[in-house]
């Protein structure tokens, strides 16, 4: 019997149709009910025509009024003490937008999902939602917007105070179309074209995006506050040379926009680990500027499919557990200058707990960081480079104390075979440079118990990270451990430690790193990081994230800049702002850094201490390590210049510690006068030419300090 080749094709063609769908429903690793099985309907976006909001009364008190309208979910809030007017919708056409960003500007609430093409989709409250109130009380009310088209729902609640609005959503359902993301009140404060004012961004140092004058920049800010989730983002089964310098991080979950005399501060006061802030100026997509924060629900990844690392996108199957809240304040005259608004913000961290309220002692510290030792990969094993034996660190720190107030000491690769052989083992000790422990019993030791080199003793790959794309998760050069583990390396040295005479610790990476892995989300695994910290008496943080920054001692590596976007204008030194009445904080090594003499002005005008990385053995021994970035510590070289540095930090910081800057403003081209609440000021010249100010006259790369009697 002859066989028909086309039906044969046609019924192969089925059958791998059929084999394909049940392979990606395993893949996609969904549930039963969930978006694969049954197809949803395809969702079909409405047609949308603008329509001018209608505000009512809502809420008000003696200081604000909020105006709602129902149909757009819109808010409009008066500001009762300068007539100032916040909008966050479109209160009239625009012709420059086309529907899609129309129907965005012109809603309170943006939901988006990811259709069966990996295409972004978005639901508008203003043309997919229907609104209606749930509850009413003086000061506060809630409503429930539904998006029937796919069966989602959410639930908000505006809360007004004395100056200040909260929003927060209270309530999430989806249907079988699974959401991926929400934008709350994204319009709110906008404004078209060059306007007075900007935006303030914590990244970084501090960021200014300046709405005064046109940007030759093509793209947005977009950032993940306290960085990118690493647990999604696929590893390259090949590397190459990457000269790019990484971008900083948003430590402080906050944005600001400022009007003339009038400014609003954003405090994502709940969901910031899974917030992103996102900035537009004029000319970038729109005509607008407008700023905001993207909370996610879901991330995308790749799911790989062989060892080539050949793969497809896909959505986290379990959606984030985010309640996402902002809190707008809302600020006038000398607060809403940037120091007003980083004064505003450290009160709200302050009142939630988030930062300590202490009193600093009056000194000026100095940090020294000295590598002990360090190993080298050799034919017959390794070989260890004594860089700095205790016995010439004792005569260093007798050196430097003659005149440093404080020095603040901590020790790396103290442990036997050296630095990049001690994480998450730093026991014991290398006694080939440490003679007498107790002698170091007031310095701080470094330790990593987040990652670890390739052979480092005491950690199986079993206890790496895994990302969800099933890969092991690497850190530069080092690899990752499974936060959920770090704890019991902890608890498994701690003991030993103690016994040694040693309570002082400096904790790499784990006031940094807040990500996802294979198994755990990224909150579960913050909650494991913080378990592990709270381990630790007081400990020396590195440019911490707010959720860890409680836990600190002191706070080292603060950055100095921000990122370096084009769309950024200018560094605002709005961490520093926030911290420096808390925290002694400390620069990165200075000596490690191309412009020493610069970075000593930036420290000066960010109120900022000294910081240096030091050995007794010239840096020339390390080239062959893993420390071989560090290209010159050698103490011989720098003894000099760590005394200048002290000096010239310590004449411009010593009447301001424990003060708060309340103004810092350019007075002419690279001239900043600093005033601080005590009277002092500072005025900087960062230009490489003399400059007067008033009737002062500054030395280049310098500064005079003026102090009120």
């Amino acid at each position: 019997m002859r066989v028909n080749r086309a039906v044969v094709g046609y019924a192969i063609k089925i059958a791998l149709l059929v084999l394909a769908t049940v392979l990606l429903g395993l893949l996609l690793d969904y549930e039963p009910g969930e978006s694969l099985g049954t197809p949803p309907v395809a969702f079909v976006q409405r047609p949308y025509t603008f329509e001018s909001p209608v505000f009512e009364k809502i809420l008000g008190n003696e200081n604000l009024e909020l105006y709602f309208d129902k149909r757009s979910a819109g808010i409009k809030l008066v500001d009762l003490r300068n007539g100032k007017v916040w909008h966050s919708v479109l209160e009239e056409a625009d012709r420059s937008l086309n529907n899609v960003w129309q129907a965005f500007f012109s809603s309170g609430v943006t939901l988006e999902h990811i259709d069966a093409r990996n295409t972004v989709r978005r639901l508008n409250s203003v043309r997919d939602g229907e609104t209606g109130f749930v509850d009413l009380s003086s000061d506060s009310f809630s409503v429930a917007i539904a998006f029937p088209d796919v069966g989602a729902a959410i639930e908000v609640k505006y809360t007004l105070g004395v100056d200040s609005l909260d929003i927060s959503v209270t309530r999430v359902e989806e249907g079988a179309i699974k959401l991926t993301s929400l934008y709350l009140y994204p319009f709110m404060g906008a404004s078209k074209g060059t306007v007075p004012g900007s935006f303030l961004i914590p990244d970084g140092i501090g960021a200014e995006l300046n709405l005064s004058k046109k940007t030759i920049a093509t793209s947005p800010f977009i950032a993940r506050v306290y960085g990118r989730d690493e647990g999604f983002t696929d590893i390259p089964t090949t590397f190459s040379l990457d000269m790019v310098t990484d971008p900083e991080r948003i430590t402080l979950p906050f944005f600001a926009i400022t009007a003339g005399d009038s400014a609003m501060l954003g405090v994502i006061a709940g969901g910031d680990l899974y917030a992103e802030v996102q900035a537009y100026k004029s000319g970038i997509v729109t005509p607008f500027n407008w700023i905001t924060t993207r909370f996610i629900y879901r991330e995308m990844y790749r799911k790989l499919l062989n060892k080539k690392g050949e793969g497809v996108s896909i959505p986290q199957a379990q959606r984030n557990a985010v309640s996402p809240t902002l809190r707008f304040y809302f600020l006038d005259g000398k607060n809403s200058s940037p120091s007003g608004i980083a004064a505003k913000a450290r009160e709200d961290f302050l009142r939630r707990g988030l930062i300590p309220s202490r009193r600093l002692e009056q000194v000026v510290p100095l940090k020294l960081e000295f590598l002990v030792s360090e190993s080298e990969k050799t034919t017959f094993g390794r070989k260890v480079h004594i860089m700095t034996p205790q016995s010439e660190l004792e005569k260093i720190l007798t050196d430097v104390r003659r005149y440093s107030q404080r020095t603040v000491v901590v020790l790396r690769g103290y442990t036997s075979g050296g630095l990049s052989t001690s994480s998450p083992d730093h026991l014991p000790l290398e006694r080939k440079a440490i003679e007498d422990i107790s002698r170091l019993s007031d310095f701080y030791f470094y330790v990593d118990y987040l990652t670890a080199y390739e052979g480092s003793g005491g950690v199986s790959r079993a206890r790496y990270a895994q990302n969800r794309s099933e890969q092991i998760m690497i850190d530069g050069p080092r690899f990752i451990i499974d936060p959920r583990e770090t704890a019991s390396f902890v608890l498994e040295e701690l003991e030993s430690f103690s016994k040694l005479g040693i309570e002082k610790f400096a904790l790499a990476n784990l006031a940094e790193l807040a990500f996802s892995t294979r198994d755990s989300n990224r909150t579960e695994n913050v909650e494991a990081l913080l378990e592990t910290v709270s381990l630790f008496d007081g400990p020396i943080l590195y440019n911490p994230n707010l959720y860890m920054i409680s836990r600190a001692s002191h706070v080292s590596d603060i950055p100095v800049s921000n990122s370096g976007y084009l769309i950024e204008d200018s560094v605002v030194p709005l961490l520093p702002l926030v911290l420096r009445e808390s925290f002694w904080l400390f620069t990165a090594p200075i000596n490690l850094t191309s412009d020493f003499r610069r970075e000593l002005l930036r420290a000066v005008d960010y109120g900022l201490f000294p910081g240096f990385y030091i050995t007794f053995e010239s840096s020339m021994k390390l080239v062959e390590t893993a420390s071989s970035d560090l290209f010159s510590t050698g103490y011989e070289s720098w003894s000099e210049k760590i005394e200048f540095a002290y000096d010239f930090v310590s004449k411009a910081l010593e009447n301001t510690v424990g003060s708060r800057l309340v103004e810092r403003v350019e007075v002419a081209d690279g001239l900043f006068r600093n005033t601080y609440d005590n009277g002092t000021s500072i005025t900087l010249n960062y230009n490489e030419n003399p400059a007067r100010a008033g009737d002062l006259e500054i030395e280049p790369l310098s500064y005079v300090v003026e102090v009120s009697r």
